[in-house]
């Protein structure tokens, strides 16, 4: 009887391995690839970057393909549009090298922000490796690479890689091929940078920074943190390949509204078509930027109350996302804001444009004080950020406005502090730097508004009072009447 169960026992065995080895076989199992640490995704992401210095600007670009001692790079076009004829173009590779690129090698794509260009070299480089732009999902981790432009805190432009999530990944047809919106934060410089997925795969080109009428280049905000958008690397699969990408535009997902929404607030598009889109999206997916998109566009349209009400359920979704809380702040009491603003200062303490809002806000409620020290934090920033090496008549503060108005306005705060010898100071600095005019003290928002004009006077009483001492509104009568 003994022998008979072993000699059972020893079949069962038998049966169960010979089963295991056949479902092996027609069943293998799924090769889960193993995870790359994000170190390690680092060095890769800087081995395939290059630096690309332009006749007028510099940006930044991938190594995407090799062809005996030929290197092609792919970058954002508008890195390199303003290259003519004759013009010099450097890149600067890994190992520090610097490279003349191939005459005619630069190729435009239509209706896309990407291009590609060409460089000879016979060191060794490695290419990217090509991801799939189309599986990648809201929530996934991507890295952002590219080089910053220097500033006078950081003076060289070194390697930056930078992680965040996707926030939308659109199948639509979108101006300049932005499908791809990520919350990585990101510098001038870093436009034509690789985004890469946790594999180490190349699945986009970084373009875009979150733009904003108010807090955009016209407020010196150089470090952009909010939205970010990329063209996915199947624009160039297409392009190399010479056909023309096919974009289904059948049944759109809630990606596809969204990324839609924000193409058409970044493009300025008209309010209603933003709230329309961004209400689509919403009744697929909630998502933090639908709600505020939705908010800003009920704001242009003068629904104060639906606006805040868009801009809370935002909030409920992710309680750190930066256009919500910055437009929240514009449209609740001194006291809510300026909770608001320490709460973003938190999140971007580099950002000079929410230190300039506090200080606004902490006036209003009597701090003079700490209005005074985040008005120089604000200089203290806008110097960090070499808002000063901009050339006069520049595109992003063509009259130096941000100077010369912050250095007048912190000459307003030592004279409401009763520091006369001080106010005089910044006073005298502003108009040597070629300033005239004077910026009234409740006129601290003009600085940093697109539509710049010049102030006019308030009813303000401080403002009131400087009027009757002074007679007019010039800044060399303030400096001849009090500190002469």
């Amino acid at each position: 009887m003994k022998k008979k169960k072993a000699k059972l026992h020893e079949i069962s065995v038998g049966f169960f391995y010979s089963s295991l080895s056949l479902s092996i076989f027609l069943y293998p199992p799924k090769v889960i690839p193993q995870s790359i640490s994000e170190s390690d995704l680092a060095v890769k992401a800087e081995s395939i970057n290059v630096k690309i210095f332009g006749p007028a600007s510099s940006g930044s670009g991938v190594i995407i393909n090799k062809a005996n001692s030929t290197y092609e790079v792919l970058t954002a076009k508008h890195v390199i549009n303003s290259v003519s004829k004759g013009d010099e173009v450097e890149i600067k590779t890994t190992d520090g090298k610097l490279h003349l690129f191939i005459q005619g090698s630069i190729n435009k794509f239509p209706n896309v922000d990407m291009a590609t260009i060409k460089f000879s070299s016979l060191g060794n480089y490695k290419t990217a490796e090509l991801g799939d732009s189309k599986s990648v999902r809201s929530g996934n981790k991507v890295y952002v690479s590219g080089f910053p432009l220097p500033t006078a805190s950081v003076n060289k432009s070194i390697f930056r890689f930078q992680v965040g999530n996707v926030i939308a990944n659109s199948n639509s047809k979108l101006k300049d091929g932005y499908n791809l919106l990520y919350s990585n934060p990101t510098l001038p410089g870093m436009s034509g940078g690789s985004v890469i997925d946790e594999s180490g795969k190349l699945i986009a080109i970084h373009g875009r920074s979150e733009l904003d009428a108010i807090a955009s280049s016209d407020s010196g905000k150089l470090i952009s943190t909010g939205v970010n958008q990329a063209i996915p690397v199947e624009f160039y699969v297409a392009f190399a390949e010479k056909r023309e990408l096919v974009i289904s535009e059948s049944k759109k997902t809630s990606d596809d509204y969204l990324a839609e929404a924000y193409s058409s607030f970044q493009n300025k598009d008209k309010p209603l078509k933003i709230l329309k889109l961004a209400k689509q999206s919403l009744d697929l997916n909630k998502s933090a930027l639908g709600y505020t998109l939705m908010g800003s566009a009920k704001n242009d349209l003068s629904d104060t109350e639906g606006a805040l009400k868009a801009y809370e359920e935002a909030l409920k979704l992710d309680e750190n996302i930066e256009l919500a809380l910055r437009y929240k702040a514009e449209q609740v009491s001194s006291e809510k804001a300026l909770n608001i603003y320490n709460k973003l200062i938190k999140l971007y303490p580099e950002n000079m444009y929410y230190h300039f809002r506090r200080s606004e806000e902490k006036g209003l409620l009597g701090d003079n004080k700490g209005k005074l020290e985040d008005r120089l934090k604000t200089l203290e920033l806008a110097k960090q950020q070499n808002l000063w090496g901009r050339s006069p008549g520049s595109s992003d503060d063509p009259k130096n406005t941000i100077k010369l108005a912050i250095y007048s306005m912190i000459g307003n705060n030592y004279y409401e502090l009763g520091n006369i010898p001080k106010a005089c100071d910044y006073w005298n600095t502003s108009y040597e730097a070629g300033g005239d005019q004077w910026y009234f003290v409740s006129q601290g928002e003009y600085i940093f508004h697109s539509k710049r004009g010049l102030p006019t006077f308030s009813a303000d009483p401080r403002d009131k009072h400087l009027k009757e001492l002074l007679g007019r509104g010039k800044l060399d009568d303030i400096i001849y009447k009090l500190c002469l």
